[in-house]
């Protein structure tokens, strides 16, 4: 689970709990001939905090669609970008 501050015209910003999948690139053949097509990165928005209190409803009730599909892909440029990355997830655990 990751965090973003998502800042609006609120005094403070919101948490925007999110998860990150970087999609996968194309394959153009495997040794047998066939391929596998690109997908494209995906954001899954979980939740949002202000100011400590759980607001995920109000957000999908009252926030217009383009600007959580704004906030998305503001956040999927940041971490295509490397800004997410985890440097636990490059060391070797044993």
């Amino acid at each position: 689970m990751r965090i973003w501050e998502w800042d609006t015209t609120l005094t403070e910003p919101i948490e925007v709990e999110y998860q990150f999948e970087a999609g996968e690139e194309e394959i153009t053949y495997y040794p047998d001939g066939s391929g596998q097509p690109s997908s494209s990165p995906q954001v899954s928005l979980i939740r949002f905090i202000y100011k400590g209190q759980d607001i995920t409803e109000l957000i999908w009730e009252f926030v217009n669609h383009n600007m959580i599909d704004d906030l998305e892909d503001e956040i999927t440029e940041f971490e295509e970008s490397g800004g997410g990355v985890d440097w636990e997830d490059f060391w070797d655990k044993q």
